[in-house]
């Protein structure tokens, strides 16, 4: 029975609308923690990033080097150097991901 009267105190409080004073009250306890908040945030937008970065260097290595094919040395180098750029942007999302653990 325990578990129903949960359920029904969480969907109380979703239907209720975020207000100023609760807001300011969550952001008190956030207070002591701004620096180590910041620098989280940051680490979360920078990975989002690097993640959202991928497929771009993917299209790019595509559509210069594989589909407007010039020569195959010229192909190799560019696919060599955009799979270099797409492993250290990899690299780097980790990075940044455990950072905010």
């Amino acid at each position: 029975m325990a578990a129903k009267d949960d359920i029904l105190l969480e969907e109380s409080f979703e239907q209720r609308p975020l207000t100023r004073a609760t807001f300011l009250r969550l952001l008190g306890f956030v207070r002591p923690y701004r620096r180590t908040f910041q620098f989280n945030l940051l680490f979360t937008l920078l990975a989002t990033l690097s993640q959202l970065l991928g497929p771009k260097f993917i299209q790019i290595g595509i559509d210069r080097y594989l589909t407007n094919f010039a020569g195959a040395e010229a192909a190799f180098h560019g696919i060599l150097v955009i799979s270099l750029i797409y492993l250290g942007n990899l690299l780097v999302g980790w990075w940044l991901l455990r950072q905010k653990s």
